[in-house]
């Protein structure tokens, strides 16, 4: 008999991380762009511009501390 019980474990945890995004996603009215949290000195900045159009930049946060 096939244990479902990790299954429901996994579904719960994908539920609760869509509901935490859409979260943070409508303060930030629904811009996927904030995710991914270029700073403004980035400079993959100017690639991403290009290639996604206008970003979401939040200077005051940066990523994995390199903008602290």
């Amino acid at each position: 008999m096939v244990r479902l019980a990790p299954l429901y474990w996994f579904l719960a945890g994908c539920g609760l991380v869509a509901a935490t995004q859409a979260g943070y996603l409508s303060v930030r009215n629904w811009d996927t762009t904030a995710l991914l949290q270029v700073g403004p000195g980035s400079p993959a900045k100017a690639q991403l511009e290009r290639e996604l159009g206008p970003l979401f930049l939040a200077p005051t946060l940066g990523h994995d501390g390199k903008y602290f």
